[in-house]
């Protein structure tokens, strides 16, 4: 864990270092691992949880969460409209911080419920230039100081960075080359259309829809719908 109050980060060597990581990472899906990872190496947090987030819908999907029983998929999808504090986090590009009768207030209930988030919520929103695409919620505080300013300026900091990083491209995971018409198509995508009204914008069928929405969401690497866009995005073949 290499953070501490009033240090340099731009000149941590341990910082420089993991960064470094993730920008030389051969394949986008280790930078979004390594990008998760740094959360609980450079701070003091044992867990985090990493989600995307579509600017245009506004919608957040879980990627992976980390926790004392190791690395799994995240099973979340919601939306950012009934997260105060995380659309708080978005719209101001920092890390916020939530806990006691303010995180009940800010907090749906069935977050609460969760024992990863019941003692608090912090959100660091994680950039691609001036857009968000992607946030982490870092947990199971072991500090033994209570979270201050100098921490989520850190954390903010550390979401820029990282976000950079995870952008740089490296020959081996450039996708494969779209087609104008998949690029039309994640357009349409972006724009939260159905495959029956993408079929009847386009003038094609709708199983010739569904073909390019498998055939780009594969591309771009993604697991699903959200994550093609908001790597589209992030890439900057739509906007």
């Amino acid at each position: 864990m290499t953070f501490q109050k009033g240090s340099d980060w731009l000149l941590d060597t341990v910082m420089k270092d993991y960064l470094q990581m993730i920008y030389t990472a051969a394949y986008h899906e280790d930078k979004i691992v390594l990008t998760a990872r740094g959360f609980t190496e450079l701070f003091p947090f044992s867990g985090v949880h990493l989600y995307s987030y579509s600017p245009l819908s506004e919608i957040i999907e879980g990627i992976l969460q980390i926790t004392d029983q190791g690395t799994s998929p995240l099973k979340i999808r919601d939306d950012v409209r009934n997260l105060p504090l995380l659309r708080k986090a978005i719209r101001i590009q920092q890390a916020v911080y939530a806990e006691g009768s303010e995180l009940i207030r800010l907090s749906p209930e069935k977050y609460l419920k969760m024992e990863f988030y019941k003692s608090f919520v912090l959100a660091v929103p994680i950039p691609c230039n001036t857009t968000v695409v992607g946030y982490a919620c870092p947990g199971q505080y072991t500090g033994s100081k209570p979270i201050g300013d100098d921490l989520l300026q850190a954390l903010t900091l550390y979401g820029q960075l990282a976000g950079k990083a995870i952008r740089s491209m490296n020959p081996i995971d450039n996708p494969s080359k779209l087609s104008d018409r998949e690029i039309a198509v994640l357009q349409r995508m972006s724009f939260g259309e159905s495959v029956k009204e993408m079929s009847e914008f386009m003038g094609i069928s709708q199983f010739t829809v569904q073909d390019y929405v498998k055939s780009v969401t594969k591309k771009m690497t993604a697991h699903n719908r959200v994550q093609a866009v908001a790597e589209a995005i992030r890439q900057g073949i739509i906007k």
